[in-house]
Parts: C-alpha cells; sequence; structure tokens
C-alpha cells in the first residue's frame, strides 16, 4: 500500500473514532445528573430492580 493512502486511511480512521468518541462524551455530559442520581440510589440501596432503573432513567437523553 502507498504511505499516502495508508496515511489518509489512518487519518480517516481517526477521524471517525473521535467522532464517536465526542458524541459518546456529549451524551453522557448531558445525562450526568441522571448517571448520578442512579449512582447514589445504587449505593444507598446496593441493587436496583428494571422498574426502579426505569423510573431513575425516566429523563435519559438517547441521541
Amino acid at each position: 500500500m502507498v504511505e499516502s493512502t495508508q496515511a489518509r486511511i489512518d487519518q480517516a480512521i481517526r477521524d471517525i473514532v473521535m467522532g464517536v468518541f465526542e458524541h459518546a462524551y456529549r451524551i453522557l455530559d448531558i445525562n450526568r445528573a441522571v448517571l448520578e442520581r442512579c449512582a447514589r440510589e445504587l449505593l444507598a440501596r446496593e441493587t436496583l430492580d428494571e422498574s426502579d432503573i426505569r423510573q431513575l432513567t425516566q429523563g435519559l437523553v438517547r441521541n
């Protein structure tokens, strides 16, 4: 493979990975309060069932 082609492929892959990382980071940042509330409840109660999780994550932004 020609070095310039390999460099372009490497850069394209880096761009894709960075874009996905930034998207995931934004989702976590937007949902920080919901995630912290889940963590506090889990620490306090040690277990959460499905209905608890559904109730705690009602405000979760998925996109």
